[in-house]
């Protein structure tokens, strides 16, 4: 079978990456090529090369809820594509949930993908003694580039107890260098640490819980609630924007209770192995 990918985000690897891996384990003979000698194309949202195709059997893929140029929320089932990879938990027509964080995980012992550069061990989502040792002396950290209201304020309303030191693209933060790998490490020294998504919407997880979690931190999420159908709702807190002072009351007594603080730093993220068999079944089904 003969694939190509094309409008997919900066730095993407046609021959290096979780989609390919996961065909290469699925059929014996899959071989990248020109869009044009392509038996199947696999894009995405960043760009338009894909419109040229109109004879091609297409496959779309989006972690992303809403669409970096237009702001909108995007839709699998609208897309002219034989199927979807998405975050949806949806039942549009030939859709597989797939989110974004799975990019992120060494599922496959690659090492890295390019993008991203430095993908998280597995046994990480199910053993929290991983390689990394937090030491805790620093409350809280915010890692982010795009400053939305929401993160704003909760930055701010936990900061009425103790500041938090926030690191990314925005004008007067701290500025972060390197990557995935690098800001695991910086997050070594926190004892919380801020995972907000970018919109709430069901199935919109990404790396940022993960990467909170292996770094040692207490996680403090903000998204959907149907982070709790995937991830151990016991090793995080969940952020209620609506209820924040609430939730900032269970952040201040985590801190100051020593037991139950390791209590939650001792919960896995995953409880159960995640298995690929059923994107496997979808891959024999629509190719």
């Amino acid at each position: 079978m003969n694939v190509s990918f094309i409008d997919f985000w900066s730095n993407f690897d046609n021959k290096n990456n979780l989609l390919l891996d996961v065909l290469l384990n699925c059929f014996h003979n899959v071989n990248v090529v020109e869009p044009k000698k392509a038996d199947v194309i696999f894009y995405s949202l960043f760009g338009k090369e894909h419109l040229l195709y109109q004879d091609t059997k297409k496959i779309f893929y989006t972690g992303e809820a809403v669409h970096w140029d237009t702001k909108k929320i995007i839709y699998p089932e609208k897309e002219k594509s034989f199927a979807s990879l998405s975050f949806s938990y949806g039942t549009e027509k030939n859709n597989l949930r797939f989110p974004i964080w799975y990019f992120y995980i060494d599922w496959f012992n690659k090492k890295t993908y390019g993008n991203p550069e430095w993908l998280v061990p597995e046994r990480y989502l199910y053993n929290v003694n991983n390689d990394f040792v937090n030491t805790g002396t620093n409350f809280c950290a915010a890692i982010y580039s795009n400053q939305l209201k929401s993160r704003k304020k909760i930055v701010k309303t936990i900061s009425k107890y103790k500041a938090v030191d926030c690191y990314g693209r925005v004008e007067n933060f701290k500025k972060l260098e390197g990557n995935e790998k690098e800001k695991v490490k910086l997050l070594l020294k926190y004892k919380f640490s801020l995972a907000m998504e970018n919109t709430l919407l069901n199935g919109y997880h990404t790396e940022k819980l993960i990467h909170a979690k292996i770094a040692g931190t207490i996680p403090i999420y903000y998204g959907s609630n149907t982070v709790i159908n995937e991830f151990n709702k016991n090793a995080f807190i969940v952020f209620d924007y609506y209820k924040k002072r609430k939730s900032l009351n269970k952040i201040i007594e985590i801190d100051n209770d020593k037991i139950l603080l390791n209590e939650i730093k001792n919960q896995p993220l995953l409880l159960e192995k995640i298995s690929f068999d059923n994107v496997y079944k979808f891959f024999v089904k629509v190719l």
